[in-house]
């Protein structure tokens, strides 16, 4: 499959399911500058859990209800979005592939855009092989498309989104989604640091992070 060439480890393969091709491709976003995340909050919530965001960086808008909170968070990382696809037999000839789009960190309605989206980009290009422009759209207009160029917010809590089925959006509350986006950043950020070069104050030679101590200061 050529998407394996290009999307690497990215790209799951599942086994065939009654004869179709089923994979899954995690899609990460190339933040240049991180992202800052705002994070609506009603007053029958909790606040600012650890690791999240601080009282200090409350805000209070203009639009929101009295009894709305919000707390603005950065990430240099966002958890991925995952695209999922069965190639049917007709494909690409005739139909596209059956998808979803799990971004259980995003609201419903957002997820169900995307999906919608989708199948704009297949309306556009019937009869070819779709799926890698599903992707870099995702990866570099999926954000803009929300108008999350510069801010993403989330929230506040509400039931379940009942839209596209193929959409599927976070399920949590923001006081369980919030930490675990800042703990993916996290980890993605000492990965990073461990593939990188750095240069070596005392030796003065340049090396991968994998061959530093990195103090808990840091």
């Amino acid at each position: 499959m050529a998407l394996e060439a290009i999307y690497g480890d990215d790209l799951v393969v599942f086994e065939s399911k009654a004869g179709l091709r089923y994979f899954q491709i995690y899609i990460r976003y190339d933040l240049q500058d991180g992202a800052e995340v705002c994070a609506k909050f009603s007053s029958d919530n909790e606040h600012a859990k650890d690791g999240c965001c601080r009282d200090d960086s409350r805000e209070q808008h203009q639009d929101d209800e009295p009894d709305d909170f919000s707390y603005s968070c950065s990430f240099e990382h966002l958890p991925p979005l995952v695209l999922t696809c069965v190639f049917p037999r007709s494909y690409p000839s005739k139909d596209p592939p059956h998808f979803v789009v799990t971004a259980k960190w995003m609201d419903g309605p957002n997820v169900s855009r995307l999906s919608e989206m989708l199948d704009i980009i297949w309306a556009e290009l019937p009869g070819q092989e779709v799926v890698y422009q599903w992707v870099e759209w995702i990866r570099s207009s999926s954000l803009p498309h929300l108008g999350f160029d510069r801010k993403i917010t989330l929230g506040p809590d509400s039931p379940t989104h009942k839209g596209d089925k193929r959409a599927i959006s976070r399920s949590l509350s923001l006081e369980s989604v919030i930490p675990s986006m800042f703990s993916y950043s996290s980890r993605k950020c000492h990965q990073v640091f461990l593939e990188d070069l750095h240069m070596c104050m005392i030796c003065l030679n340049q090396t991968k992070g994998s061959n530093f101590i990195r103090l808990p200061c840091e």
